[in-house]
């Protein structure tokens, strides 16, 4: 039903529909992955990073993208969020980095890690910011 919604939404139709917080929030997740690319692991773990596993799921339904690693990164358990670092902001702040910066280097770090799991160990990530 939320996929249909979603291309109701996206297309040409005017409609005016009284949506609640989920739908729009529905919509607006989906309408963030479209330009995103889901063709390797790492795209897939993108995808997931800036949204659920439902809409992702849906995304790849309405690409027709039935063959993805989406499943076996779930099964798996690999890392694709900035909480899923084995290192926090507090690791950094005990380091002498403030405001903004601890951010941009867990950010960094995350991008890092999606690509390549293996770095996802405390003395990786603290020997990159160092």
């Amino acid at each position: 039903p939320n996929l249909c919604l979603y291309l109701l939404l996206s297309g040409n139709i005017k409609c005016d529909l009284k949506l609640s917080n989920k739908e729009k929030a529905y919509t607006e997740g989906l309408n963030k992955l479209m330009p995103m690319p889901y063709e390797t692991k790492a795209d897939i773990k993108r995808l997931l990073s800036v949204s659920s596993e439902e809409i992702t799921r849906d995304f790849l339904s309405l690409k027709n993208a039935s063959d993805t690693p989406l499943n076996e990164v779930l099964e798996n358990k690999e890392p694709y969020l900035i909480g899923h670092l084995k290192i926090t902001g507090n690791d950094l702040i005990e380091r002498g980095i403030k405001g903004e910066k601890i951010g941009e280097i867990l950010s960094r770090l995350q991008q890092k890690v999606i690509e390549d799991p293996t770095f996802n160990t405390k003395a990786k990530l603290l020997n990159e910011i160092m």
